[in-house]
């Protein structure tokens, strides 16, 4: 936990203590995000009419978030410039800028045509999952620094006074893509790339993931005993069904399927090899 706030003699504080250069720039290289944060201090803190009380930035493995909207901050009032340019924006309108920080929980964009954030590297801002269709362990498996992006603008974000933007929108969508070729019975090569105690999951090409169930998923019968599923190995398995809504696939052993309620298709059906074109199908908890 990170508490900067604003002292009774004016002074800026870091979790009580004066902020001073040397702090400021440890603060800085051990945080990236609170470089900005800092700036919004040192920059406004005097020109604004009523006192800030303090501001508490939470640091985990999700977004840090502002308490009371930086204490009690009014965005409308206090940057009347950036709130009109926000509200000015629509749904599904195309923006283009430039990759200004990259976090964990996300990645900040400085827009073109776009005023600087008080307190963020960029007006912009695009969550994990809206980086990729596919699976991703970090954001710099898909942008770097300095990168210049092209987004669809989902929507305003009025507690952080920012654009919430897409990166995965602009893209093919590689799910529907998938079940649009593909058939109950279908038979495909994959590799099993993680074994769960409920199921495996099995790349079929590209990043396409279906679960094979070792427990009855939903009213679905087991399709696979967790002992002949090892991390690594190719096999044939068999599309048993495509929940479009959910975003997943589930797959068997096609000596399995039958147990499954799904009798395997001779041969390579017309549209079988549009899965091996796709990056991923979401997984069961994944999200969505």
């Amino acid at each position: 936990m990170l508490s900067v706030a604003v002292g009774k003699s004016g002074q800026v504080l870091a979790n009580g203590e004066r902020l001073t250069p040397s702090l400021a720039e440890r603060l800085r290289r051990e945080l990236p995000l609170l470089a900005h944060m800092v700036t919004f201090y040192e920059r406004f803190v005097k020109s604004i009419a009523r006192p800030l009380r303090s501001v508490v930035v939470s640091w985990g493995c999700r977004r840090p978030t502002a308490s009371a909207k930086v204490a009690g901050m009014d965005w409308q009032s206090e940057s009347p410039g950036l709130w009109a340019f926000l509200e000015s924006l629509h749904r599904g309108e195309i923006l283009s800028g430039t990759v200004a920080a990259i976090e964990r929980f996300g990645v900040f964009v400085a827009l073109d045509n776009g005023p600087d954030h008080p307190m963020f590297p960029g007006v912009g801002f695009i969550t994990i999952p809206e980086l990729s269709w596919r699976h991703i362990e970090a954001p710099t498996d898909v942008v770097e620094l300095g990168q210049r992006v092209s987004c669809e603008f989902l929507q305003f974000d009025t507690h952080n006074a920012e654009a919430r933007l897409s990166l995965r929108a602009l893209l093919r969508d590689p799910f529907q893509a998938f079940a649009d070729g593909a058939v109950v019975g279908q038979r495909l090569r994959g590799t099993v790339v993680k074994v769960l105690p409920f199921g495996a999951f099995v790349d079929v090409g590209n990043g396409v993931v279906g679960l094979v169930p070792f427990t009855e998923v939903r009213g679905r019968p087991a399709a696979g005993l967790p002992e002949v599923f090892q991390v690594g190995d190719e096999m044939s398995v068999v599309v048993t069904d495509v929940e479009r809504p959910q975003r997943r696939v589930f797959l068997s052993r096609p000596e399995d399927a039958r147990h499954a309620g799904v009798v395997p298709l001779r041969g390579t059906p017309h549209g079988a090899s549009a899965g091996r074109d796709q990056q991923e199908i979401c997984r069961p908890g994944a999200a969505r």
